[in-house]
């Protein structure tokens, strides 16, 4: 038969009970505990990681709208772009370039006086025989300012020599590139269909 327990063996199954009952506690709280600091280090590694990635995900939208960026349009002023501003400007070029031509025609008048009256004045001194320093002086000076009149013409035709020279050469300019640009486009016009006909005769 088995043994009936006393008090005191009672007794010690209560204290060994409540032992066991208080060490599973300890455990438990432990166990959430460790759960805690966990959860939120995860929880924080979550939100960094969306965080990078919405930076990551936002980085190449600035990118995109910086390099799409549309430059700034040059304003233009009404007085200056209308018609009547630019008939009116090319009015006062064509005005000052007839006034340049009126006055180099005037200045060459004077000149062409001057030149008489000197020649005149000579011609009366010759007629005279009166050979003075001074009539030599005048004589000398006639002399260079014919011979400067002669280097003033030809270097004004000189120019328009030059002037016309330029003008043919970019008008031939213009025609070779025109030719090389027609030549390149029926080159590659007749490239294209000897290719097509070549893979027609291989098709067969």
């Amino acid at each position: 038969m088995p043994e009936v327990l006393n008090d005191e063996d009672w007794q010690v199954l209560a204290e060994a009970f409540a032992l066991i009952d208080s060490y599973d506690d300890v455990t438990s709280e432990e166990g959430g505990c460790s759960d805690g600091p966990t959860s939120k280090i995860s929880g924080q590694a979550k939100e960094n990681g969306q965080r990078v990635n919405s930076k990551k995900k936002s980085a190449p939208l600035h990118s995109i709208t910086a390099a799409v960026a549309p430059k700034k349009k040059r304003i233009r002023r009404a007085e200056t772009s209308s018609t009547a501003f630019q008939r009116r400007k090319k009015f006062e070029l064509v005005f000052l370039r007839k006034e340049v031509k009126t006055l180099e025609t005037q200045l060459s008048n004077l000149k062409l006086k001057n030149q008489k009256i000197w020649e005149s004045y000579l011609a009366r001194n010759k007629l005279t025989g009166s050979h003075t320093k001074e009539f030599t002086w005048c004589e000398e000076v006639l002399k260079q300012y014919r011979k400067r009149v002669e280097a003033e013409n030809l270097n004004r035709e000189l120019k328009a020599v030059v002037t016309r020279h330029t003008d043919v050469a970019s008008a031939i300019q213009t025609v070779v590139q025109e030719q090389d640009a027609l030549y390149v486009s029926t080159s590659k016009y007749y490239s294209t269909s000897i290719e097509k006909i070549v893979l027609t005769f291989r098709c067969f």
